[in-house]
């Protein structure tokens, strides 16, 4: 027989979510853009380009992987970055029915700082890939739901059967697949009354 502790934290619904964090958790763009103005001022940063460019925001890949870099290097571009409205107590409110494992793209020597910026948000693991982040979903975390930003993973994810949500973004715009989503409040309920009603 459970005792009151192991079933308040018993997972009610057996399902289990895969998250991902930059554009998902975290308003990376944002931060980026906001970061540039105040050190780069004069080098114009765009965060509203759709496709496949979106993460370039408007410059050549080069330079705009060479400012991400140093951009990361900083506290505010890992330690600290700002949560959209409501991620931290929807993705909380997640964990108490569902399985959470966080999977993100990061180059490995930030997972102290990623861990640090996700304190107080309740996931069962976190993977820190540099590469192979899609393979690492489809064979070994292997989600029934999934919130992922990245249209590639959004796309196969959902041909793999797993239910993707994503944010509506400008990155997002026209992927054909998933179920989008405007706020954690929104994306909560589409979940909690697809799955335990």
């Amino acid at each position: 027989m459970k005792n009151f502790k192991e079933f308040l934290n018993e997972k009610n619904t057996g399902k289990k979510i895969m998250s991902d964090v930059d554009g998902v958790i975290v308003d990376f763009g944002g931060a980026f853009k906001q970061w540039m103005q105040t050190n780069f001022p004069k080098v114009p940063v765009d965060i509203t380009i759709t496709g496949p460019t979106a993460w370039t925001f408007g410059l050549e890949k080069d330079e705009a992987w060479k400012f991400v870099e140093l951009f990361w290097n900083t506290p505010a571009g890992v330690e600290r970055l700002p949560f959209f409205p409501g991620a931290k107590a929807g993705f909380n409110r997640l964990a108490k029915n569902f399985s959470i494992h966080v999977v993100t793209a990061l180059d490995p020597r930030f997972k102290g700082a990623r861990l640090k910026n996700l304190s107080g948000f309740n996931y069962d693991s976190i993977t820190i890939k540099g590469q192979g982040k899609l393979e690492h979903i489809l064979n070994v975390t292997k989600p029934d739901i999934a919130i992922e930003d990245k249209p590639e993973y959004i796309k196969k994810m959902s041909a793999a059967g797993i239910d993707v949500y994503y944010p509506v973004l400008p990155l997002t715009s026209g992927v054909g697949a998933g179920t989008k989503y405007r706020s954690w409040k929104q994306l909560v309920k589409m979940i909690e009354d697809k799955y335990l009603k």
